[in-house]
C-alpha cells in the first residue's frame, strides 16, 4: 500500500477536537461496519513494531468540556476515573490518546486525553509519547489506510484512533475486538 498521506504530524491540543467526538452510543453503532478495517489497522501497528506502544480505541465522549479544559485520566485504588480539568490548574499532563484528522494529503494527530501518572511513572509515560512522535512512517501508513479503506471513508476516521499503552496495559494484544456490551 502506498503511503500517500504526505505529512503526518502530531499537533498541539485543541479542545474542539474532543468537543466534536460522537457520543458513545453513536460511535458504538459504527463498530460493526468497521471490524475488517480495524483488524487491518492492527496489522499496520504490528508491521511497524509498535504493538507494545499503540492500540486502537473507540473514540467517544460521555460529557462535554469547555475551551479551557482537558480530559484527564486519574488512578485511585486500581480504579481509573476520567474527568475534565482546567488546563491552568495542572502540571503538564502526559497525553495517552490521540485522534487523527485526515484531510487531503494531510494527517494531523491531536492529543485527545491525558493521564495524571504517579510521579514514578511519568518519565516512562513521556518516553512512550516520544516513541510515537518519532514514528512518522507508522503515522503515515495508519492515515493512509484510513484514506484508502472503503469502510473508513464513511465511519472509521470519525471514531477510531491510536493511543499509547499506559504502563498498566503493557503486553496487550495488537488489537483486541471490543466486547459488545462494553460502555467505555
Amino acid at each position: 500500500m502506498a503511503n500517500t498521506a504526505l505529512d503526518a504530524v502530531v499537533r498541539d491540543y485543541d479542545s474542539g477536537v474532543f468537543q466534536r467526538l460522537n457520543d458513545f452510543h453513536v460511535a458504538r453503532d459504527f463498530l460493526e461496519k468497521t471490524r475488517e478495517s480495524l483488524a487491518q489497522l492492527g496489522d499496520i501497528i504490528c508491521l511497524h513494531g509498535l504493538h507494545r506502544h499503540v492500540g486502537v480505541s473507540l473514540l467517544h465522549k460521555h460529557f462535554d468540556i469547555s475551551d479551557d479544559e482537558i480530559v484527564v485520566r486519574e488512578f485511585a485504588d486500581n480504579v481509573s476515573y476520567i474527568k475534565p480539568r482546567k488546563v491552568d490548574q495542572l502540571n503538564p499532563p502526559v497525553p495517552y490518546l490521540w485522534k487523527a484528522d485526515i484531510s487531503g494529503p494531510h494527517a494531523s494527530y491531536y492529543p485527545l486525553e491525558f493521564c495524571d501518572y504517579p510521579e514514578q511513572l511519568t518519565d516512562e509515560a513521556r518516553s512512550e509519547v516520544t516513541i510515537l512522535n518519532g514514528a512518522a512512517a507508522f503515522l503515515t501508513a495508519f492515515a493512509n489506510h484510513w484514506r484508502t479503506s472503503a469502510s473508513s471513508r464513511s465511519s472509521v476516521s470519525r471514531v477510531f484512533d491510536r493511543g499509547t499503552a499506559s504502563p498498566w496495559s503493557r503486553g496487550r494484544l495488537c488489537w483486541r475486538p471490543p466486547t459488545r456490551n462494553a460502555e467505555s
